[in-house]
């Protein structure tokens, strides 16, 4: 499968997250985001009800295609409380990702706000958010067991939070 590199920059510190619960992250992260946000999924998303809420196929400025061959499905959502909930029942089967899902993006305000890659194996380094959340969210999301840890990367020093 061949990867497009990453034309967009994500932001200048991010957390590396080790995901427990894909349900409880990607509801977390949806509703961490200000109303101005979009996710795009990709993969083979075939056996999706995608036609519950509206999309488009198109990719953005900032959400784009992850894999250029083999051309794989793609849509992009608008992110609004009252879709949050309905989002996280179609991607999610429980606690993992639907079978079929490679890489969720997320944008807020016209840029990058979470990278989801390769999502056969959740982990650090495949998964990231802005590290405009802040640390006092990231370790609700430990507490609550959404996430294993994380670690702030990028400018400045970083280290690893574990439970």
């Amino acid at each position: 499968m061949k990867m497009v590199d990453p034309v967009i920059p994500h932001p200048p510190r991010i957390f590396h997250v080790d995901v427990r619960s894909a349900s409880a992250f990607l509801e977390a992260a949806m509703r961490m985001f200000p109303t101005d946000s979009q996710l795009s999924v990709e993969g083979q998303l075939g056996d999706l009800e995608l036609k519950a809420l509206p999309h488009t196929t198109e990719p953005t400025q900032v959400l784009r295609r992850q894999t250029v061959y083999p051309i794989l499905d793609f849509a992009v959502f608008e992110v609004e409380p009252n879709v949050v909930q309905r989002l996280v029942d179609l991607l999610t089967d429980g606690r993992t990702m639907r079978k079929g899902i490679l890489h969720i993006q997320m944008a807020s305000n016209g840029e990058l706000a979470l990278g989801a890659y390769d999502l056969d194996h959740w982990g650090p380094g495949g998964t990231w958010i802005s590290a405009a959340v802040g640390e006092p969210l990231m370790r609700r999301l430990v507490g609550m067991g959404a996430i294993a840890s994380y670690e702030v990367v990028g400018w400045g020093s970083g280290r690893g939070h574990d439970n």
